[in-house]
């Protein structure tokens, strides 16, 4: 393969990268949008009485883990600009060694995100399907 060729398969990677990129935190938002609404209705309908203690607990926990599930979905959001942070600082240097004459060839690095927001991605999930667990169990238990 040739020099060109090799270049416009690494654009095709990179372009594929950044859509996939866009579109999973144009989700997020979307998720995290609904989330803060669900909030909001959840806390607007709330009775002024419980009618048991336990009705007021799983209500509780289910917005608490809602919570927790925007909160770990903003934090998400920021790795995003993290990344980009990451991005740009590489091609500075990148560019002030070519500046240098030390480099002559192209340099070809993969910024990942570090092991920390996959563990928030991992809370961020499991909050949103453990808050909707504990809506239904909420429910259930209030129509008693």
């Amino acid at each position: 393969m040739d020099y060109d060729k090799i270049k416009k398969r690494l654009l095709e990677i990179k372009e594929l990268s950044d859509d996939r990129g866009s579109k999973y935190f144009s989700w997020l938002k979307n998720i995290i949008t609904i989330s803060v609404g669900l909030i909001g209705i959840l806390v607007s309908l709330k009775p002024d009485e419980f009618n048991a203690r336990i009705d007021a607990i799983w209500f509780v926990i289910t917005i608490s883990i809602l919570a927790l599930g925007i909160l770990s979905g903003a934090i998400l959001l920021y790795s995003e600009i993290h990344i980009l942070d990451k991005y740009q600082q590489k091609k500075k240097e990148y560019l002030q060694k070519l500046i240098d004459n030390e480099h002559t060839k192209i340099e070809l690095e993969w910024i990942s995100r570090p092991k920390i927001y996959n563990f928030i991605e991992v809370i961020c999930f499991s909050s949103y399907i453990g808050s909707l667990i504990c809506l239904v169990i909420y429910s259930i238990i209030s129509s008693l």
